[in-house]
């Protein structure tokens, strides 16, 4: 018996890999991803996989997971934030003591569309 695959086989299997899926499914399947994930994990995976987190986070970022995990964003981490995400209209910094001047200096420069940054 020949172990190679059918012709049609092989169509149907390549249509199962994921780089088939829609951009729109990718980001639904990605809204279900916490906020962490969804700034430092997904991102690294693939310009796509980037692409699509983009698309979800254009319109807020909270930061005030990091305070959750006993993590602090420091003036780098919310700089490689903007530098991934430059579209976002809204960021919120809620417990974020460890940025300073030069951090928000960093959204400011990087973020055009940036429409409400919350300090408290």
């Amino acid at each position: 018996m020949s172990s190679k695959l059918r012709p049609e086989a092989k169509a149907w299997g390549s249509m199962n890999d994921i780089r088939w899926m829609p951009n729109e499914v990718l980001a639904v399947v990605f809204s279900f991803c916490d906020a962490r994930t969804l700034l430092m994990v997904v991102p690294a995976v693939s310009k796509r996989w980037l692409g699509a987190c983009q698309h979800l986070m254009r319109h807020a970022i909270d930061l005030d997971w990091a305070t959750r995990v006993n993590r602090s964003i420091t003036d780098t981490g919310l700089a490689g934030v903007v530098l991934r995400f430059p579209s976002v209209a809204a960021i919120s910094l809620k417990g974020c003591g460890r940025v300073t001047d030069g951090g928000l200096e960093a959204v400011a420069a990087g973020c055009p569309n940036l429409q409400h940054l919350n300090l408290a």
